[in-house]
């Protein structure tokens, strides 16, 4: 190198040649390598076999509208209940906002309260939950220097704009431009109005890679409880049919009066009276008998529980089983899925925050969810007075606090074990029978005991 530390030419020349001489030499090891140990088996099939991937232009076919959604949220009572505990479950503990200067807790405070409180955060949740993506509208007071509200936009009438293909417009960062909302004229005919995009903020709870909009919790299940509605519906024909069976008879005679007086009088037997019929005709009954409707119905629950994360007991507001112990197990794994959307919900309320601090002139405050998840030690309180005074046995208390469920069948298993090695067979008694040992122990000066 020369005094100002570049590299001269020559010096350039001597670092290539020693490259290429290390590059020969690694050759030289990897082809020896190669030949004492290279492979003898062959890639497989299935591991050369390419991940097929598309362009994804046909799943909208798949994914239902939010006015579908909409529909099934209002008509089953198990959807309907179930996106509503979740959303109680979300505000039960409160919350609160903190953080940032004395100006903006109070300013971010009002708006919260303003725009409804705790009904603000359970109505977007219920939205999200499901229409998959939850719309509010950032109203702003007549000076525009602040918020004076967030308003719910209702997720079946509103969404980004799209074009003639129904793909959303966007810009050259990828990100939508604008929104639209249908809303009726005054002559009730629907119309589309533009929204600009900077007016709302958009809340979505499941997403999967680039997509714009959310996925609805309900999506999983749609199908599946469309079917038990209308097996339910089924199932409630058949049961008025069977408590009203069909009558038919059949008879000789071909004369219009003798059949129409006939058909009066089948009209009004029930099944507790008797009649007697004539020479040349028949009486058949017509019923859907018993129907196992209830077994499907068990199962489509259960596809309802998965979707939605509710314990059944809870689902249900009935307790089943072990009830408060086996609730309460759970009820962790239901936390914790509750735990997440209000981190998505906290997110999205800071940002609104963020906004409004640069619009006002303050720094902005946190919202807070207080945690869902019961305490600990007072939970472990709870287990102990429930088992004291009865209410609970030793198996619910443990699963109260955590612990896995006592295997009874080994605990005896044990105890039996203990029995045969204590109690050998002798005359008269099997093995592991403590039958007549207090009387040979009378007998016996050794046992210091009885002496």
């Amino acid at each position: 190198m020369n005094s100002f530390g570049y590299k001269t030419a020559e010096q350039y020349k001597i670092n290539e040649l020693e490259e290429k001489l290390f590059a020969t030499e690694r050759l030289k090891d990897d082809e020896l390598f190669a030949e004492l140990a290279g492979r003898k088996t062959e890639l497989s099939g299935a591991s050369k076999h390419g991940k097929q991937i598309s362009a994804l232009s046909s799943i909208h076919n798949i994914k239902k509208t939010a006015a579908q959604f909409y529909v099934l949220y209002l008509t089953n009572q198990f959807i309907f209940r179930g996106v509503n505990v979740r959303a109680s479950e979300l505000i039960t503990r409160g919350f609160e906002i903190r953080d940032g200067d004395e100006r903006g807790v109070k300013l971010c405070t009002e708006l919260i309260d303003r725009s409804g409180g705790p009904d603000l955060f359970w109505r977007l949740n219920v939205s999200t939950d499901v229409a998959g993506d939850g719309w509010l509208e950032k109203v702003l007071s007549k000076d525009k220097k602040h918020f004076f509200k967030l308003e719910h936009i209702h997720p079946a009438t509103f969404t980004y704009k799209t074009d003639i293909n129904n793909n959303i417009i966007v810009n050259s960062m990828g990100n939508p431009v604008s929104c639209v909302q249908i809303v009726p004229d005054k002559e009730g005919i629907d119309k589309t109005i533009d929204v600009p995009i900077d007016r709302v903020e958009h809340l979505k709870y499941i997403t999967i890679g680039d997509e714009l909009t959310g996925t609805s919790a309900i999506q999983p299940v749609y199908n599946t409880a469309v079917r038990l509605m209308n097996m339910e519906n089924a199932a409630a024909n058949a049961a008025v049919k069977t408590a009203n069976p069909l009558w038919i008879g059949q008879s000789d005679s071909k004369s219009p009066r003798d059949l129409f007086n006939w058909n009066k009088i089948l009209g009004r037997i029930s099944s507790r009276e008797q009649i007697m019929l004539p020479a040349g005709m028949t009486l058949d009954m017509k019923s859907p008998g018993q129907q196992n409707f209830n077994e499907y119905a068990d199962y489509f629950l259960n596809a309802v529980v998965a979707a939605l994360g509710v314990p059944r007991p809870i689902l249900l507001g009935a307790s089943e089983g072990s009830n408060r112990a086996n609730s309460i197990v759970l009820s962790k794994h239901f936390y914790s899925i509750i735990r997440s959307n209000q981190q998505y919900q906290s997110l999205f309320f800071n940002n609104i925050f963020k906004q409004y601090g640069e619009l006002a002139g303050f720094t902005p405050p946190k919202l807070y969810f207080n945690d869902v998840a019961e305490n600990a030690e007072s939970n472990f309180k709870s287990a102990i007075e429930l088992f004291n005074a009865g209410i609970i046995n030793q198996q619910e208390a443990r699963m109260m606090i955590g612990l896995e469920k006592l295997d009874m069948t080994l605990e005896k298993s044990i105890k039996n074990s203990d029995k045969k090695a204590w109690h050998p067979a002798k005359p008269g008694s099997p093995e592991g029978s403590q039958s007549g040992n207090k009387a040979t122990q009378k007998l016996d000066p050794s046992v210091k005991s009885v002496r």
